[in-house]
């Protein structure tokens, strides 16, 4: 995997832990008034989540192929 392609996936990465942090700041302020909105709020920080684990997994292989002798930067 190319440098640009893992710099690609860092920055993916990046954006899902900020709209992890952005959906966990909208529960705070809606919990106690609208318990429903906070619980799909829930839901959506969980999907992106489990987005950002993948890119975790991507970047994982990418850079362990890398250390084992596989496909070098570009």
């Amino acid at each position: 995997m190319s440098a640009k392609e893992i710099q690609s996936i860092c920055r993916l990465l990046a954006g899902e832990a900020d709209s992890i942090a952005k959906v966990t700041e909208e529960i705070e302020l809606v919990q106690e008034g609208d318990p429903d909105l906070a619980g799909k709020l829930s839901e959506i920080r969980v999907s992106k989540l489990g987005s950002a684990q993948e890119l975790v997994l991507q970047l994982t292989e990418a850079l362990t192929a890398e250390e084992e002798g596989g496909e070098q930067p570009k």
